[in-house]
């Protein structure tokens, strides 16, 4: 971006012949207050439009594969909630005037062993840590219903955000539909899924058959197959539902799910896919959308000439991580503990080479190898426009993060694990100083304090907590964690 200056000289004023400009007599240039003070005033508007100009090429983003910054935070601070935490959902729900959003996202966990939701408002204070949260609300799911995942989406199209809950033990969908006269949320909906045992665990709602009302999709571990529930256009899930079979051998066992454009059919309207993380036959699943609620489910097996194992994908992350025009899929595998990193074609398929040259793979703590590595999350952490990655390592209380360089790769430290391509990822611990976070499962990447970078949230299964990590980063006129 180029940056055009004018100046003016108070000894020359160019003539009206185009092209030409003559010296003005001194006796018609003495230099009167006047005179001055437009001098003056010239200048400064000069040194404003340099400024400018020096800012607007500051705000450009780096050139894909240039150095990240590393990302810092504050000491974590835990906040309870219910027993067992899994599930994380983050999203600007309320906290405005009338209950109307107010510009700073809010989170929800769901608690698997106590059968509810706890839901905390932002209180907009993170100064200090501790005040960001309000007192939180119970939702209470049901006793057995084992809630895993949670999600904000418009379910009744009204302006406010509702809550859509999976339960596992139930083999249902729960709604809690946004209440404006007594916030936050009016008792939850049961929507039972037609299909027996499916045992619902990864969650995404989004509009899949393009008719403007929010749909659901959950992953079932039990029985191999992702089931889409449509709106009902009436404020609920009670509309078609299809089960999707991933395959046709038992045993693919899909942990998680996304959702994401991964081939551009329609780029006008584009039809919004599905992929799976499989845990039980070292694949990823698409689900093409074809239209009319109708699904093509394609396999991405481990290459052949592959000689390292995927070993058992949990964990599924939807971003563009070399700035293409269709989605990309990051996996966490539990077994090798590794991040591994798949480039969509826009043929809904996906280029991974086992090629440690090609850095599609990425361990994630190199001095433990049972890490075990669970949640993983896509956003900006450092303040960029190229998404990073965050994921939840169980059994060694940190985030590792690896940094994207926005040509499909992403940084690492210069130092780590003694093979050089395998270096380990940036490691924040979710444990306060005086301890109390254990067993960190799901990470999410959310900008809490609104200061433009960031911040950390883990659920924590073994001490019924989640632990808040808020950025320290640097702002223009001082250091982040500021409203």
């Amino acid at each position: 971006m180029s940056t055009h200056l004018f100046f003016t000289d108070s000894l020359t004023t160019p003539r009206r012949l185009r092209g030409v400009q003559e010296p003005i007599p001194r006796s018609q240039t003495m230099r009167t207050p006047q005179h001055i003070s437009k001098a003056c005033k010239s200048r400064r508007n000069a040194l404003i439009a340099v400024a400018i100009g020096l800012s607007i090429l500051a705000l450009q983003p780096p050139p894909a594969g240039a150095q990240e910054k590393v990302p810092t935070f504050k000491n974590p601070v835990v906040f309870d909630v219910g027993d067992r935490p899994f599930g994380l959902a983050v999203a600007d729900v309320t906290g405005g005037p009338g209950g109307a959003p107010d510009g700073y996202p809010d989170l929800a966990v769901a608690n698997e062993n106590a059968g509810t939701v706890t839901f905390y408002v932002n209180t907009r204070d993170w100064k200090p840590v501790p005040d960001g949260f309000g007192t939180p609300t119970t939702l209470q799911v049901g006793s057995g219903t084992k809630p895993l995942e949670v999600a904000f989406a418009k379910i009744n199209n009204d302006i406010y955000l509702d809550l859509v809950v999976t339960a596992s033990g139930d083999n249902a969908l729960y709604v809690f539909l946004f209440n404006p006269d007594d916030p936050p949320y009016s008792a939850g909906t049961r929507f039972p899924l037609n299909t027996p045992g499916v045992g619902p665990r990864g969650l995404v709602i989004a509009d899949f058959d393009n008719d403007g009302f929010n749909d659901a999709a959950v992953a079932s571990e039990l029985l191999d197959l992702v089931v889409v529930v449509f709106n009902d256009g009436l404020g609920g899930l009670s509309g078609h539902q299809e089960p999707i079979l991933l395959n046709l051998l038992e045993g693919a066992t899909p942990y998680d799910l996304v959702v994401g454009d991964f081939e551009r059919s329609d780029v006008d309207s584009p039809l919004l896919d599905l992929a799976t993380a499989n845990f039980g036959d070292d694949s990823i699943s698409v689900l093409r959308n074809n239209g009319n609620r109708d699904f093509t489910p394609l396999r991405r097996d481990r290459p052949f000439d592959c000689t390292t194992p995927w070993w058992g994908f949990e964990g599924i992350a939807v971003g563009r991580f070399d700035l293409g025009l269709t989605d990309d899929v990051a996996c966490t595998a539990e077994g090798d503990d590794f991040a591994n990193v798949f480039l969509g074609d826009g043929q809904s398929d996906f280029d991974h080479d086992c090629d440690p040259t090609r850095r599609d793979r990425y361990q994630l703590h190199c001095d433990s190898p049972d890490a075990w590595c669970w949640g993983i999350d896509a956003g900006h952490l450092n303040g960029g426009t190229k998404p990073d990655l965050a994921v939840a390592l169980e059994q060694r209380d940190v985030v590792s993060v690896l940094l994207g360089l926005g040509d499909g790769t992403f940084q690492r430290p210069s130092a780590g694990c003694a093979d050089p391509q395998d270096r380990k990822g940036y490691l924040y611990s979710v444990v306060p100083p005086g301890g109390g976070a254990d067993n960190p499962i799901q990470v999410k990447i959310v900008d809490l304090n609104q200061d433009g970078f960031g911040d950390l949230v883990t659920s924590n299964q073994d001490s019924d907590n989640i632990s808040v990590l808020i950025s320290t980063m640097i702002v223009a006129g001082g250091p982040g964690g500021g409203l």
